[in-house]
């Protein structure tokens, strides 16, 4: 990418990333115990424990008040974008 993220900020606005397209939404509650799931597109399975990069790569993180808000991801077999949210639900369920 040839332009930061935070170029497409507004106050108040979800990131909007003109070279990804619209990625595929995922909730971190809809994935496997481990965190794994499989790609909506072709059906890879994506696993936060393969740090190799073979299956997926990660393409942005987004924080919301220094917390973990969402990852975007994206498929190397389909080159499909994926984004996972819900970590900051997640993480106050885990909290209380």
């Amino acid at each position: 990418m040839s332009m930061p993220s935070d170029q497409y900020k507004r106050k108040g606005e979800e990131i909007k990333i003109p070279e990804l397209g619209k990625p595929y939404m995922i909730s971190l509650l809809e994935t496997g115990k481990n965190g794994d799931f499989p790609c909506p597109k072709c059906g890879t399975m994506i696993t936060p424990d393969d740090e190799t990069e073979d299956t997926y790569k990660l393409i942005e993180t987004g924080v919301k008040d220094n917390e973990l808000d969402y990852v975007i991801v994206q498929c190397n077999k389909c080159n499909s974008m994926i984004k996972i949210g819900g970590f900051l639900l997640y993480n106050s369920n885990q909290t209380r």
